[in-house]
């Protein structure tokens, strides 16, 4: 018979996965970084068997590689792995996009154009962390209506991907820039629910975006390789 499992708190390598990870998220580390376990001892104030073993648990999700006899390093993004996450992401919101037309409301439209509002904000000021947030909501918004879970699920890991490798790609202002113009366009075709338009544009901003953010990928891997460890904790 099955029994009940006892609730157990957090433990010290669960906080250390968590720190680590948002570090990830957040942009303190880039695509191929190395990480050096002394130094994330000392930045969280744990040992170093906590550290490893946060690791390893990064390294089953995927986000951190461990090669024998070279150690611990962010996992390397390749500019092929950046096409094929923005190609299937095309397929699925520009499925999104035309669903949208179909079922959107005055309040779905409301909240689509508040987040392109502060997505053009957050460009203005050139603050690409807020114009991220912006552009989840976005996305969050142009999905809402085709209320599709499983078409939400197969967002979901990906969303994490895309919106660390985004944050490359929006450090550069021209780069904001034209994403919110790409935005602007696949806003006018939702409210007009021109459903070809819309899907059409969803799909080339995507392709665009892929392309903006594969240019920054390869810059920022350019940069490591001749400054090396950019760990950052301040």
């Amino acid at each position: 018979m099955l029994q009940p499992i006892a609730k157990q708190t957090e433990t010290l390598r669960d906080r250390t996965v968590v720190a680590i990870r948002d570090a990830i998220f957040d942009g303190t580390f880039a695509p191929g970084e190395k990480l050096v376990e002394r130094r994330l001892c000392e930045w969280l104030g744990v040992s170093r068997t906590s550290v490893r073993e946060a690791l390893r648990q990064l390294a089953a999700e995927g986000w951190v590689d461990n090669v024998p006899y070279v150690g611990p390093s962010i996992r390397s993004i390749s500019p092929q792995d950046v096409a094929d996450l923005y190609g299937l992401r095309a397929a699925l919101e520009g499925y999104a996009a035309a669903q949208y037309c179909a079922r959107a409301t005055q309040a779905d439209d409301e909240a689509l154009t508040s987040a392109l509002a502060q997505m053009k904000d957050a460009a203005q000021r050139g603050a690409p962390e807020d114009q991220t947030a912006a552009i989840a909501r976005f996305y969050s918004a142009l999905r809402a209506p085709a209320a599709n879970p499983r078409l939400d699920a197969a967002l979901e890991e990906q969303g994490r991907w895309l919106g660390w490798l985004r944050r490359a790609a929006l450090s550069d202002a021209a780069a904001a820039r034209e994403s919110v113009a790409e935005k602007d366009a696949l806003v006018d075709a939702l409210l007009k629910r021109d459903a070809g338009r819309a899907r059409a544009l969803c799909e080339r901003h995507l392709e665009q975006a892929a392309a903006r953010v594969g240019n920054a990928l390869v810059k920022r891997l350019a940069e490591l390789a001749a400054d090396g460890s950019h760990f950052k904790t301040s």
